[in-house]
């Protein structure tokens, strides 16, 4: 059996623990739902973001984590304009403000798909790095794990928990659902070694 499944991202498996409002700068490229974020060190410079009111220094910014980094959580939605007719959809545009909806929980599980080299069952409880990707051209993030990078390294940003049970997603077979804890969080102690 094959699996059939693209890169998503990261995308919390089960109810989503914590999310909070994060300030995207106009120096991003284009994000969307799924994509892994870091905190940035900075925050909202103004207070008028998206038709809404926020106190200056109120949203801490962030920006996309990359390989080996620490990062906060996943981006799980926008805050949309008010006056925008056409709403928003799950993209954030190439240089545009705005405001991110973020799984933050250091708790949080996720579910992410391997990056086209399938996993062995005794990955399990190892730690793996991501292998940041391009938004797609249906909005999805192409983030995926990144297998090459799977060992019980401490200071790698995933752990891996599982391969997600659900239909038509197989184990050991390329493209599979990986569920995963944030193993390198900004909110926690990190560098934990794999079993």
């Amino acid at each position: 059996m094959s699996n059939s499944q693209s890169p998503f991202g990261l995308k919390p498996a089960g109810k989503v623990k914590n999310t909070a409002l994060y300030y995207i700068p106009n120096s991003l490229a284009k994000i969307a739902i799924g994509t892994p974020v870091k905190l940035s060190g900075t925050a909202n410079t103004t207070s008028l973001i998206k038709g809404q009111n926020h106190a200056i220094g109120s949203l801490p910014a962030i920006a996309v984590a990359g390989n080996n980094e620490a990062f906060i959580g996943a981006i799980i939605g926008f805050v949309t304009d008010r006056s925008d007719i056409n709403g928003q959809s799950g993209v954030n545009p190439a240089s545009t403000e705005g405001i991110a909806i973020v799984s933050d929980d250091p708790e949080q599980l996720y579910d992410i798909v391997d990056d086209g080299t399938a996993i062995p069952a005794t990955s399990i409880g190892l730690n793996a790095n991501i292998v940041p990707g391009a938004v797609n051209a249906i909005g999805l993030d192409g983030t995926a794990l990144k297998t090459s990078e799977i060992a019980s390294t401490a200071g790698h940003q995933l752990k891996i928990i599982a391969v997600k049970n659900k239909v038509g997603n197989e184990g050991a077979v390329a493209n599979a659902i990986i569920q995963v804890a944030i193993n390198k969080h900004q909110r926690k102690d990190f560098d934990i070694a794999g079993i």
